[in-house]
């Protein structure tokens, strides 16, 4: 039977830094534990959990479960009852970290947690929230009710991207912390001690000269996937999603299909989205993307990595999220356009 398995919430809005902070923590893992990890995105595509096993070769101590589609406790907790009870039987864990979709809603996590379909089999730690300090600047994320949320229900708040934050940003967000008795840590890429899952460092006193920093370690995962609807003749598969105020487009694409580095780094870099993910098969190999905007539209991070090897599913993935408000049928004709007209065949590049 398994009992009071540690579980932690990793939660914080779009483009904050929650995947690389998994990473982080799986990196230091210890190595005579199974550790489970629940992936909860709001587009359909399914990118997150394929990011993650990008960065990781093969290994039966991590098990991976996404699930695609919006917050996975809005209007019914069942499919994160069913995906919970799947990744436990699988995995048997020694300690469950589950990542809802950044514009998911923590509290109702929280609150089937400790229901009595869990109380004895889970427990529930602590919940990190991971903030990016420019976001203390924008009114938009102030009055989000989503961002408030994530705020309030927050342990610890993980204050990352700090090596790319402005004088301003940083003083915005201490604005906040002297109003708030949720303790604190500065950090980037990700950067935290194992010891912030542990319950001791809860509601402790802000320190914003911690420094809990490790040298990431290669990261060994086994990654599992929901099925998926095959890929048409064509090679292309878009799927879009609309919640709220956002809406999410994105596109699964055959892996035989090559992009130009070049070419659709530049394009991706022009896009109005709020978050771009993206697993791309180029002609310098596999690349993964990771950009996010500020308010004015101006990017503050771009990350680009070329990759070792190619993801499980084998196919290029490409998602965008975007405020439903700037929505544009004439521009999303144009991007799958642009998508078709650039991927070559594998077999036509030298």
């Amino acid at each position: 039977m398994l009992h009071a398995i540690p579980c932690h919430i990793i939660t914080g809005f779009l483009g904050t830094g929650k995947t690389t902070t998994i990473l982080q923590l799986l990196a230091q893992k210890p190595a005579d534990e199974r550790w489970a990890v629940l992936v909860n995105e709001f587009g359909e595509i399914g990118l997150d959990g394929q990011l993650i096993e990008s960065a990781a070769t093969r290994d039966e101590s991590v098990f991976i479960r996404e699930v695609p589609g919006g917050c996975m406790c809005c209007s019914s907790k069942l499919p994160m009852q069913v995906a919970i009870n799947l990744l436990l039987m699988k995995a048997k864990p020694h300690r469950l970290l589950i990542e809802p979709t950044g514009l998911g809603h923590p509290a109702e996590i929280q609150r089937l947690l400790r229901s009595q379909a869990f109380s004895s089999v889970l427990s529930l730690d602590s919940t990190l929230t991971v903030v990016n300090p420019q976001h203390f600047t924008s009114q938009k994320h102030l009055d989000n009710s989503i961002f408030q949320q994530q705020l309030s229900v927050a342990d610890y708040l993980i204050v990352n991207k700090t090596d790319v934050a402005t004088p301003e940003t940083l003083e915005a967000f201490k604005a906040f912390s002297a109003l708030s008795t949720t303790p604190y840590v500065y950090t980037s890429q990700g950067n935290i001690s194992l010891d912030l899952l542990h319950p001791q460092h809860s509601n402790t006193h802000s320190n914003p000269q911690t420094s809990l920093f490790i040298k990431p370690k290669r990261l060994e995962v086994f990654q599992e996937y929901r099925e998926q609807e095959a890929l048409p003749s064509c090679g292309f598969l878009e799927a879009r999603r609309t919640e709220g105020d956002f809406t999410s487009i994105g596109w699964r694409i055959a892996g035989d299909r090559v992009f130009s580095t070049e070419v659709i780094n530049t394009w991706l870099l022009t896009l109005p989205a709020v978050r771009v993910k993206a697993h791309i098969r180029t002609n310098e190999g596999w690349q993964a993307v990771n950009i996010s905007q500020d308010e004015q539209g101006i990017h503050a991070v771009a990350e680009k990595t070329l990759l070792t090897s190619a993801p499980v599913s084998g196919e290029s993935r490409i998602e965008f999220i975007f405020y439903s408000e700037s929505f544009d049928n004439e521009a999303l004709h144009s991007w799958t356009q642009f998508l078709t007209d650039n991927a070559a065949p594998s077999s036509t590049m030298t």
